[in-house]
């Protein structure tokens, strides 16, 4: 029975335990008792979410027209001889739920910028419908995918029970046609009668006791990924009604938004993630350094070099250079890369082990839509070894052009620098075999002049092997 046009204010029995009712001084027709029950969900007995400790029941507010629970506890034991203090009070369901909303949607929120915080917002969903389990799942259209997690079970064996039954599941035998914002019991899914004697129940619901259950299909996309939030209550707690379906609906759309912030945050993680595995595979050291001129991030090239401590390093995020003048000159570099208008800036560093200089190119960031951020990428440095090894694998040359394993040796070795001469000493070749391997060589990459092939070699993308 709804009072006015408010759907949330319901007749709701409230079960007092006996001898704690008492009046209020000054509230005409109240009495403060403590409540056991509202509407068949038992309460009290350990602690309530505020922290505070309940003992039997929570204290409630009873007047002729509405009662106030300003603190709701989860789960406890039954209370087996409750007194019914009137036959039906006036509740509003937004009083009793609505800091346990508020928790819950800011929790799943949390979980959709921070995935490993998906455990404390399962714990609050749970705590909020008052249920023995909450899981959230996703599984491709088949179930050869599943991944989940759970709270109120072992989630060791809520993961052994996906790689299994779940893969088998009754609930998917049916064809049932599945869509997100569904919500539906488990009984409008699959009968009882024919649930209990499936493998699911009886290996792992009925040993755990559980029996009610809600399924709330949060997203179906185009691939057939669906994602799911299962509640599941026990045979000692109420079973699902309408008051859980209504409130399922109220927390739909934030698990929905949620779980869309989730897939475009993750698209962008895995494009962030592909890049900086591509930084990292080119042989060149490049780090990109805030607006400070801090370093944000280092290739691996980049952390080789200043791991060796020879022409540049790093000390507290900062850049050192082996002097102070050249520390000077390329701080002013950076500063110009970072300053309006920030301008591109070179420079040459000296090494102590006397190897030729380091060449360094800073070149700005245009980061306007990024202005708020604390720390945001600037400067995009770029370091060359003149004697490093850039020479590609002989194998990746002989693929990309057809070359003999002696053609593409000699290929690494002239863009290493090395003369004819120098190369036929060091294989052990005439000069004229080395000569006539060069031939074949600019034959097969169609060039005329040895400058020209060691143009296009030079011109190859400088990248590490996969791991």
């Amino acid at each position: 029975m709804t009072l006015g046009s408010d759907p949330e204010v319901r007749r709701f029995p409230i079960w007092v335990i006996p001898g704690t009712a008492q009046r209020q001084p000054g509230y005409r027709n109240t009495v403060l008792a403590r409540v056991r029950y509202i509407e068949g969900v038992p309460l009290g007995r350990g602690r309530s979410r505020l922290g505070r400790a309940c003992g039997d029941g929570i204290p409630i507010r009873i007047r002729a027209d509405r009662a106030f629970a300003p603190v709701v506890c989860r789960r406890a034991e039954p209370w087996y001889d409750p007194t019914h203090l009137d036959e039906t009070c006036w509740m509003d369901r937004s009083l009793l739920t609505e800091a346990g909303v508020t928790r819950t949607i800011a929790a799943v929120y949390e979980a959709a910028v921070a995935p490993s915080s998906w455990p404390r917002a399962l714990e609050e969903i749970r705590d909020l419908f008052a249920v023995e389990s909450a899981a959230f799942v996703i599984h491709n259209q088949d179930r050869s995918h599943v991944d989940g997690m759970v709270a109120g079970v072992d989630p060791e064996l809520h993961r052994v029970q996906l790689n299994t039954l779940f893969r088998t599941s009754v609930f998917y035998a049916r064809k049932r046609s599945w869509y997100s914002g569904q919500i539906v019991p488990h009984q409008d899914v699959v009968p009882n009668r024919i649930f209990h004697r499936s493998r699911m129940y009886q290996e792992y619901w009925r040993p755990l006791g559980l029996h009610d259950g809600l399924r709330l299909t949060v997203s179906v996309d185009t691939d057939g990924v669906h994602q799911a939030v299962n509640l599941i209550r026990s045979k000692s707690q109420a079973p699902i009604g309408q008051t859980d379906t209504a409130l399922a609906r109220f927390v739909m759309p934030h698990l929905q938004h949620a779980v869309a912030l989730r897939r475009r945050l993750g698209a962008i993680d895995a494009l962030a993630s592909a890049a900086l595995s591509a930084f990292d595979r080119l042989q060149h050291p490049l780090l990109f350094l805030d607006q400070d001129g801090r370093v944000l991030h280092a290739s691996a090239a980049a952390e080789s070099l200043m791991g060796s401590n020879d022409g540049l390093s790093i000390s507290n995020g900062c850049l050192v250079a082996p002097t102070a003048a050249m520390a000077n000159k390329l701080h002013a570099v950076i500063a110009r890369a970072t300053a309006p208008p920030p301008r591109a800036g070179a420079l040459r560093l000296t090494r102590p082990s006397g190897r030729l200089p380091l060449a360094v190119m800073a070149m700005p960031f245009r980061s306007d839509a990024h202005w708020s951020l604390p720390r945001r990428p600037a400067v995009l440095l770029c370091v060359t070894e003149p004697d490093g090894p850039w020479a590609p694998r002989g194998s990746q040359l002989a693929e990309l052009f057809g070359l003999t394993g002696a053609e593409a040796a000699l290929a690494a070795d002239l863009l290493c620098g090395r003369d004819l001469r120098e190369i036929a000493e060091r294989r052990g070749r005439s000069l004229n075999t080395v000569r006539v391997q060069l031939a074949r060589l600019m034959a097969k990459t169609d060039v005329n002049r040895q400058s020209e092939l060691v143009r296009l070699l030079a011109s190859l993308p400088r990248m590490k092997d996969a791991p």
